[in-house]
């Protein structure tokens, strides 16, 4: 006998239940990663700013040592292999930098693609919640508390 409508919303119940329950599965999981992400983030900033000290330090040495190098030169022309080599580490100082930045706009790009994606689980959510299953599912509540009580 039974009431059919009472029945069907019932099953809508649990098929709400369950998109809901996936979406915040979704949705749990692109907050993860974007915490995961941050935390590598933050992990490769701190690391960028060692290197960004590093590359300053040897800057500075670089700097006395081209000074030496001048005094040097005035003496004896022979010290030009020392000039090649501050070349040398200034191109492979600029090539790191090159390489930093790239890593950093590979960085952004990633926290871009984990925004979108969770505004996109965020949509879906709010989306289903102004639905008319999701007002369904609202105004069911007192009636599941009542279904699972008298069930128990």
């Amino acid at each position: 006998m039974g009431l059919p409508w009472l029945v069907e919303l019932a099953e809508d119940d649990l098929v709400t239940r369950d998109a809901e329950s996936r979406l915040g599965v979704q949705l749990a999981a692109a907050n993860a990663n974007l915490a995961a992400f941050l935390e590598q983030r933050q992990a490769t900033a701190q690391r960028e700013r060692d290197l960004q000290l590093a590359l300053n330090e040897a800057h500075e040495q670089l700097i006395r040592r081209d000074e030496e190098l001048v005094g040097a030169l005035q003496e004896c022309q022979k010290q030009q292999n020392h000039w090649q080599e501050a070349a040398r580490l200034s191109i492979e100082r600029h090539d790191q930098n090159l390489r930093l930045t790239a890593e950093q706009q590979a960085c952004q790009s990633y926290i871009r693609s984990l925004t979108a994606d969770r505004d996109a689980l965020l949509d879906r959510v709010e989306r289903f919640r102004r639905s008319f299953w999701g007002f369904l599912y609202r105004q069911s509540k007192p009636l599941r508390h009542w279904l699972w009580r008298g069930s128990a």
